[in-house]
């Protein structure tokens, strides 16, 4: 399976020390936080697969750039 950016930058915190485990074991605020990010994540894939699904439909011939730019704004 396929890792998402947030499982990565969590198990990189917590290889540099920043975080004690992969499962938070920490404040519950960084719990809190880390858990908000998943589900941000995994609602902008959905809505990024909707929205591929819509373009293809219409004729729409978008790169993944173009997308994005529009989507999120110039350089994040």
């Amino acid at each position: 399976m396929t890792q998402t950016i947030v499982e990565f930058i969590v198990k990189e915190l917590v290889k540099l020390g920043y975080l004690h485990s992969n499962d938070y074991g920490q404040s519950p605020n960084v719990t809190k936080v880390i858990k908000q990010a998943k589900e941000m994540e995994k609602q902008q894939i959905m809505e990024a697969f909707n929205d591929g699904v819509n373009d293809e439909c219409i004729g729409g011939n978008k790169t993944p750039e173009q997308y994005y730019k529009q989507k999120y704004g110039g350089n994040k």
